[in-house]
């Protein structure tokens, strides 16, 4: 397992703190998807194989966004974010 930076770990917490404020209706699907590639691009990782990795959990929120927009209830991508959830926390 690669060995997080300080840095590095803060944005992955930010991830789950993105997914938290969009269950509560805090933020719109859109903001969410977008927000959370942008701070994995922010976290520089530098192993390809979890950036492959999360790629491969989060795109199916990607595709669900591109195809709706922000009109996805959480109810609709509990599944996806359950997963991206999961992958964060196995990796922090």
């Amino acid at each position: 397992m690669m060995r997080l930076t300080e840095h590095q770990r803060r944005l992955l917490e930010r991830m789950t703190e993105l997914l938290d404020l969009y269950r509560r209706g805090d933020i719109d699907f859109s903001r969410l998807v977008g927000e959370l590639e942008g701070t994995l691009d922010a976290a520089e990782l530098q192993e390809s194989d979890l950036v492959r990795q999360w790629y491969q959990v989060w795109t199916p929120l990607e595709i669900t966004r591109a195809v709706r927009g922000s009109d996805v209830r959480y109810e609709d991508v509990a599944r996806e974010i359950d997963a991206l959830r999961g992958f964060i926390q196995e990796h922090l």
